[in-house]
């Protein structure tokens, strides 16, 4: 989909942001982790910005399910990590949903990794967004 249709769709651009920590290039997962974990509080800290951490086999068309999916407005997708498969994407979002899951602005309703699947590669990513924080439609919202 090009971009100008995108913003006419959605009243917004497409903003995917690429992988921050690759494991397919040798970093270790300890390391990615400490990273990612950074960066999230980096992107979160003030508290007022609302966040959903998930995986994916595809970080575009999963921005654009989130974004259409009514509830919350989210402003960009942050792809945290590439990985060759889901089973390490589950590991880093179950890890990260530890460490910022009970913040009241984290929308993540579960503990992570139900979203695992066989495409390669596999994306860990931190929706953003923006405004009053919406839990209705969001909550619970799964898939790959």
């Amino acid at each position: 989909m090009g971009e100008a249709f995108w913003q006419a769709l959605t009243g917004r651009p497409r903003f995917v942001e690429r992988a921050v920590c690759n494991l397919e290039l040798g970093m270790s997962f300890d390391e990615a982790m400490m990273i990612c974990k950074r960066r999230v509080a980096s992107e979160i800290q003030g508290g007022g910005v609302p966040f959903y951490l998930g995986i994916t086999e595809d970080p575009q068309r999963r921005f654009a399910e989130h974004c259409s999916g009514g509830g919350q407005a989210w402003e960009r997708m942050l792809v945290l990590l590439q990985a060759s498969t889901s089973a390490t994407t589950a590991s880093a979002e179950r890890t990260l949903i530890s460490e910022f899951g009970d913040r009241l602005q984290c929308l993540n309703d579960s503990g992570g990794g139900e979203g695992a699947s066989s495409g390669s590669p596999h994306f860990c990513y931190v929706l953003l967004g923006s405004g009053p924080i919406r839990r209705s439609r969001h909550r619970g919202m799964v898939g790959n």
